[in-house]
């Protein structure tokens, strides 16, 4: 698995997984924030698609370890993107780095 961060704008970032059978999954928590929903968390949970938990790398100065987190397929981030309507530009990003080579 290969973690990747791709800056939305100045204060968010969508992070991304290549998992090990060529799948790219998107941490749907900071999809979540990009579209400015406040309690992120919430969504998350109760979004209604399925949903994958990959591990993700943490680091606080400190301390390090990794942590399970939903993401979500390009397919179903599609089918969340349709039935709360996000603006067109979160489409088109997460687009570009489906499409973009790894």
């Amino acid at each position: 698995m290969k973690q990747f961060t791709h800056k939305y704008d100045e204060n968010n970032v969508v992070r991304s997984i290549l998992k090990d059978d060529g799948t790219m999954v998107y941490v749907l928590n900071d999809i979540a924030k990009c579209v400015g929903y406040k309690a992120p968390r919430k969504f998350t949970a109760r979004a209604e698609v399925e949903k994958e938990y990959a591990e993700i790398a943490w680091r606080n100065g400190v301390r390090h370890g990794r942590t399970p987190i939903a993401a979500v397929t390009y397919t179903n981030f599609l089918k969340i993107a349709e039935i709360h309507m996000f603006p067109e530009e979160i489409v088109d990003f997460i687009k570009e780095i489906e499409n973009a080579e790894y």
